[in-house]
């Protein structure tokens, strides 16, 4: 599965990102132009009051046949200045006296170096500001490409404050109103233009397994992988943090060759006050986009938490394998039997995910690591019979027969495989949108009772049968 592009909303405060994206999230499951009421899904929390809950900063859109991950930066506000992480090229940029100016400078900086795709926000019933303009200079000097959509155009009041916009000499600025839905198709299909191909983001160098390892931050992720090699690669401390961006390492085992991919940790949102943590977020997505299997590392002594769930929740969507690993378990009482089964109620979402226990600085049971890693990457590309597949699918109506959706009988025509990594599976019904959740996880169930699939999850999409004439 190739790593999906990242698009980045980047503006000043109050100029309507979280709107936009939400109303991006609305359509985020089959968007495409001219079906501009077909809003599917729940858009995310977002608001910037202390608190909330957010479980996501970023979703999922796919539009026409293209599949990407917009990120929120709204509410990203630095709480001092550190400028290490912004590319060279746009440092000049930090050099001022205003400190709000810097803080909104350096959070965007972040974003933009991130991003494959850059939309920029402006708010069209206030005009062109300072802070617009030290903002497209930035952008300018970023290579990328860049949308400059110009907010809140309701009526014509505000359409003659578009023109202002061309004095900062940007290509075919965009009028939209992300409150009222308007230019929204506009934005959507420029974006689709601009946007690299999925091809471009896949390994072309060589074809070794990546694997991704996360978790929070000082559950010995660094310490993991120096284990693994053998030698002390990557920097470790207690310090939690120490780890702030991605770092690749070619490691080989018997014979075999394998990618890790060590991230930085993610903190609960709540904790999460210096940009760069902030921004560590969206790069560990990104490194759990780039990977074919994500180690979910725990800390077997704290015990689970909600951040590990959160991230295995994140692991999930990306439909990524996944193994979870215990470690620090020379500190663990409890039997390895009960503590396991715990693990796996509390993670049931990734139940199909196999879990181990480990010391990652005495070396317990590490190397049972590449068993699993070769197992999830066989069974990720297994590709099954469609007749192998119907067979389950007989047999699990057999025995369960779907809800009545509006007093009305599913029947489940025939099914077949349409992708892999991860295995994804399309289901022929008469009325697919009576299929709920929970039966989906029933057949789910069967299929990997038939098939197995351990380690990584597996897709299941209802579609509309044809009719015969």
């Amino acid at each position: 599965m190739s790593a999906r592009p990242i698009i980045a909303l980047i503006g000043r405060p109050n100029v309507g990102k979280s709107t936009l994206f939400n109303r991006m999230l609305r359509r985020r499951n089959e968007w495409h132009p001219k079906k501009s009421k077909d809003f599917l899904g729940t858009p995310a929390v977002v608001e910037d009051t202390p608190g909330v809950t957010r479980d996501r900063r970023y979703g999922e859109v796919v539009y026409m046949d293209k599949r990407f991950i917009i990120v929120d930066t709204g509410g990203f506000i630095p709480v001092y200045r550190h400028t290490d992480e912004a590319p060279q090229r746009i440092k000049r940029f930090f050099e001022g006296p205003d400190e709000i100016l810097t803080q909104i400078r350096e959070q965007t900086a972040i974003a933009i170096n991130e991003a494959d795709v850059i939309i920029s926000i402006m708010d069209g019933k206030e005009g062109v500001t300072s802070l617009d303009t030290e903002i497209v200079n930035m952008l300018r000097l970023t290579g990328k490409p860049v949308i400059y959509a110009i907010n809140k155009i309701d009526g014509h009041t505000y359409e003659k404050n578009l023109y202002d916009f061309y004095s900062l000499g940007v290509d075919e600025p965009l009028p939209i109103s992300a409150l009222h839905g308007r230019g929204i198709d506009d934005l959507m299909e420029r974006l689709y233009n601009v946007m690299p191909r999925v091809e471009a983001f896949e390994e072309t160098a060589v074809g070794f397994p990546k694997i991704a390892v996360v978790g929070k931050p000082n559950v010995g992720k660094s310490t993991l992988i120096n284990t693994i090699l053998g030698e002390k690669r990557m920097i470790t401390s207690s310090a939690p943090g120490t780890t702030r961006d991605s770092v690749d390492t070619v490691c080989n085992f018997k014979g075999r060759q394998y990618i890790f991919i060590d991230t930085a940790g993610l903190r609960r949102q709540s904790k999460v006050a210096h940009p760069v943590e902030r921004y560590s977020i969206l790069r560990t997505l990104k490194s759990i986009e780039r990977a074919d299997i994500s180690i979910l590392l725990l800390d077997a002594y704290e015990g689970i938490t909600s951040q590990d769930i959160r991230i295995a929740g994140m692991i999930h969507e990306a439909g990524k394998g996944i193994i979870v690993l215990l470690n620090k378990w020379d500190m663990v009482m409890e039997t390895a039997e009960d503590y396991i089964n715990k693990v796996k109620r509390q993670l049931y979402f990734v139940g199909y995910a196999p879990v181990l226990n480990i010391s990652a600085t005495t070396g317990k049971n590490v190397t049972q690591i590449f068993r699993f890693i070769d197992d999830i990457i066989v069974e990720r590309k297994r590709d099954i019979a469609t007749s192998e597949i119907n067979r389950v699918i007989e047999d699990a109506v057999s025995h369960h027969h779907p809800p009545l959706y509006r007093e009305k009988v599913i029947r489940l025509k025939y099914a077949t495989q349409i992708s892999k990594e991860p295995p994804t599976f399309l289901i022929f019904a008469n009325y697919p949108e009576g299929i709920d959740e929970a039966y989906i996880r029933y057949i789910e169930r069967r299929f990997r009772d038939a098939f197995g699939f351990k380690g990584t999850p597996i897709k299941i999409v209802p579609t509309k049968s044809k009719r015969k004439r």
